[in-house]
């Protein structure tokens, strides 16, 4: 069992409301959209974090647009190891995922998918094709088919504001990793 708490004051996450998106920062994930959503909620409410946690060829751009933009509600961990993932996901308060559109990611489901489940957080997700419907049928989170930074932005509000409703859709969505892909 995780220690919460610990995790986060480790971190520097006390006082705010986690959102993070975990593993390899490619290209086709779309990292933009996430930074958009960031930009638009850092002047909507100052208590969310975008944490990102990883590495990869989209890491120089995001770097660049967080200064260009002063995304002082956007931190990159480097890529940790495996055995701090667990760790991670449970000082989430919710998680976040994107992907570009284009044929393949239509038909593909990144791995983190299971564990962001897994984790019992609730997920927020610029996506359409099957990452959609697994998430729209196991109820675990709020997707936003067009990846409207805009649409992305209220859901995250909607979870923090209803921690509740974010508790339940984390239930689920565990409920559902464990039926489906155990």
């Amino acid at each position: 069992k995780v220690d919460r708490d610990a995790v986060r004051q480790e971190y520097d996450l006390n006082g705010r409301y986690v959102v993070s998106f975990l593993g390899n920062f490619g290209l086709i994930m779309g990292l933009e959209t996430i930074l958009e959503t960031a930009r638009i909620v850092r002047d909507t409410d100052p208590e969310v974090l975008f944490l990102f946690v990883g590495k990869g060829v989209a890491q120089p751009m995001m770097e660049g647009k967080i200064t260009a933009w002063c995304l002082t509600n956007v931190r990159i961990i480097p890529y940790q190891p495996r055995s701090k993932v667990p760790a991670l996901l449970a000082a989430s308060d919710a998680l976040i995922v994107t992907y570009m559109k284009n044929d393949i990611t239509l038909i593909t489901v990144p791995s983190k998918i299971y564990e962001y489940m897994s984790s019992e957080r609730p997920i927020v997700a610029g996506v359409e094709g099957v990452i959609a419907e697994i998430l729209t049928e196991a109820g675990c989170g709020l997707v936003s088919r067009t990846r409207d930074p805009k649409e992305i932005a209220e859901h995250i509000l909607y979870l923090k504001q209803n921690p509740e409703v974010g508790q339940e859709m984390g239930k689920r969505g565990r409920e559902y990793a464990i039926r489906h892909f155990a």
